[in-house]
């Protein structure tokens, strides 16, 4: 009798962990399925790494700081033509809020202050070691795992949205955005401090 019982028992515990696999996968789905709603705000963040998973590589191209190198004495500072350049590109994308595009204008700055106090040519530039865009030096798991991205929290209110998502097993964003007539643009990124760095 006590078999009967654990075997029951031991069928009702996995029934109930397929269940919830179930739920789950139905979940992670739904952000893949919501991008058709194309002014939903998850969805226009899937559309906004799609558009920065193709144009990345070209971004990373334009050179946003100066000096160093191996054979060089001359200490790292920002190249502003190059930051100009770089804020050129991300406004005409649409999808960053002139909020994000003036604190990204303004970390341009600081840095550049900075490597005047804290004089430097060797080894990546302080600040600069991650992506900017993506706050992360690797966000691969983003890219594998775009289509089965899903939100664990969704916050909207009087015109700004607060999602947080995951990407493959635990890589969590959260993005902060903002609707200017109707249109949802990018304010702010953060990246959980347990992806890198």
């Amino acid at each position: 009798m006590k078999n009967k019982g654990l075997l029951v028992l031991s069928i009702l515990v996995i029934s109930s962990i397929i269940s919830c696999s179930e739920k789950q996968e139905k979940q992670n789905t739904a952000i893949a399925d919501s991008t058709a709603i194309t002014n939903a705000p998850d969805s226009f963040i899937i559309r906004f790494l799609k558009w920065y998973q193709q144009n990345n590589t070209r971004l990373n191209r334009i050179h946003l700081v100066k000096g160093g190198g191996a054979n060089t004495t001359n200490f790292y500072a920002i190249d502003f033509g190059g930051a100009e350049q770089y804020l050129t590109e991300l406004r005409k994308s649409g999808f960053f809020s002139e909020a994000y595009l003036t604190e990204m204008k303004n970390y341009f700055s600081s840095s550049d202050r900075y490597f005047l106090q804290h004089p430097q040519n060797d080894g990546p530039p302080w600040g600069f070691e991650a992506d900017l865009v993506m706050k992360a030096q690797d966000y691969q798991e983003v890219w594998d795992n775009l289509t089965k991205a899903f939100i664990v929290e969704k916050s909207i209110s009087n015109g700004k949205a607060i999602i947080k998502m995951v990407f493959g097993d635990n890589y969590k964003t959260t993005y902060f955005l903002s609707q200017l007539n109707g249109k949802w643009m990018l304010d702010k990124i953060e990246n959980d401090a347990t992806n890198s760095l």
